[in-house]
């Protein structure tokens, strides 16, 4: 038995769609006796239902880049969540920083948005969201790389107990040594699948800590530092299951 996770945005979800033979490859992968999940930085209650919308056929969920993991019936295997000190100073440096929008998942799984540019976007007024107690992740999108960049460097700089995950102009922050891979590792366990067995698939960079970790393959039409430190560059999810199944 093997283990396979997969990103969800960029990955196998592309262009607004998801490609028919991925979920066939992923079908037959589980066919053959193996575990299918994916490994997303989504909430989730939001990865739970694109499970169901899309139909994938997964064995469990690793959401909020790995601050969560869930069941394939959606019930929580873990937590690992955020306190308030780290949220706030990382809210006051995004804001710093002229971060569009902020957005958390909560304990519950589901999410709390905050914009600055297009308030009938919102949700939670920004004094509310930071009174809110136990976060799995907080995100800040922005308006350029740049300053995505500096506040990728800041928050791990400077705020301790909290790690930030650069995906592009979004960035993800969850508690401190938390990612995919931690996440990746627990499904490993979970599943009494020893991790020379784990493979994962992805696009950017905070995909990097399960690709690095796992044997992992980049999409080729994803980041090219991550295809750099993968590595291995597949088309898609269907190429690689392919490539798995034939050895």
């Amino acid at each position: 038995m093997r283990l396979l996770a997969s990103d969800f945005d960029g990955t196998l979800y592309r262009d607004q769609k998801i490609d028919p033979a991925d979920l066939e490859a992923i079908a037959a992968w589980r066919a053959a006796g193996n575990f299918f999940g994916l490994c997303s930085g989504r909430a989730p209650l939001v990865a739970a239902e694109l499970l169901r919308k899309y139909q994938i056929p997964a064995d469990f969920i690793i959401a909020s880049n790995g601050a969560a993991a869930l069941d394939r019936n959606g019930a929580f295997l873990y937590r690992k969540l955020l306190g308030r000190k780290p949220v706030g100073l990382a809210y006051k440096m995004a804001r710093e920083l002229d971060c569009i929008s902020v957005v958390v998942n909560r304990e519950e799984g589901d999410l709390r948005i905050c914009s600055f540019t297009d308030p009938a976007q919102s949700n939670i007024t920004p004094a509310a969201l930071l009174r809110l107690p136990r976060l799995l992740q907080f995100n800040a999108r922005f308006a350029t790389q740049e300053n995505a960049t500096r506040f990728t460097a800041r928050v791990n700089a400077e705020i301790a107990g909290i790690t930030a995950h650069q995906n592009s102009v979004y960035i993800d922050c969850t508690v401190g040594g938390v990612d995919k891979g931690i996440g990746v590792a627990f499904m490993a366990d979970h599943f009494q699948i020893p991790e020379a067995y784990c493979f994962t698939i992805g696009d950017n960079r905070n995909d990097l800590p399960m690709l690095m970790r796992f044997h992992g393959a980049a999409i080729s039409s994803g980041d090219a530092e991550t295809q750099r430190q993968t590595g291995f560059v597949v088309p898609g999810v269907a190429a690689l299951i392919q490539t798995l199944l034939n050895e």
